[in-house]
Formats: structure tokens, sequence, C-alpha cells
């Protein structure tokens, strides 16, 4: 699966000034570390977790998602036209994609 994510638990210390902005929206704070996923997961027993990671510059895809979905989606599934959002404005350095790769016991 590949999620959007964070390269550390963004509740586990201040959120970075830069993000602060975004830190009022619910969906902010859905953005688990790729070691959450793992952790959760394995704790599940359903499956092996074989890789979680955060995908390398994956932002530069997330931001091309988000333009596209301005341009395509109906209204109410984007916040209007592009507009500045937490993935332009981070630019990786703690927002990212995260990949989990698990297998079913």
């Amino acid at each position: 699966m590949a999620a959007p994510g964070s390269r550390g638990g963004l509740d586990a210390e201040p959120v970075p000034e830069h993000l602060s902005p975004w830190a009022a929206d619910a969906d902010f704070w859905t953005s688990r570390a790729a070691q959450w996923w793992h952790r959760t997961w394995e704790r599940s027993e359903m499956v092996t977790v074989e890789t979680a990671d955060a995908l390398e510059d994956s932002w530069r895809q997330w931001v091309l998602w988000n333009r596209t979905c301005a341009e395509f989606a109906a209204p109410e599934w984007t916040s209007g036209p592009v507009r500045k959002d937490p993935i332009v404005a981070d630019t990786g350095r703690v927002l990212t994609l995260t990949s989990v790769v698990a297998s079913r016991d």
C-alpha cells in the first residue's frame, strides 16, 4: 500500500513551523511514519511486513496528484484551484508517501 505519510511521528514533536498553518486540519494528523505502519500491521498478526519505507522524492508525485485533482475532480474533493499546500511548503522534509509491502501468513 502507499499512503500519505511523514518521515517521523508528527505528534511526537512540535509541528515544524512551515507546516503549522495546516495543523488545525484533522487530515494532517493522519500522516503516519513507515515505522508506525510496520508496527501496527505486525501487531495485527494477520500479515508479515516485508518492507515499510518512505518513498524517496515522492512529494513531487504527491503535488502532481493534488494538481490533477484540483483540475479534474469535483469541487467537494479539492480545496479549489492549485493552492499553497503543505506538500509544496514542505518539499519532502517531513511529508512523504509511505509504502508498505506485506504478505499474509
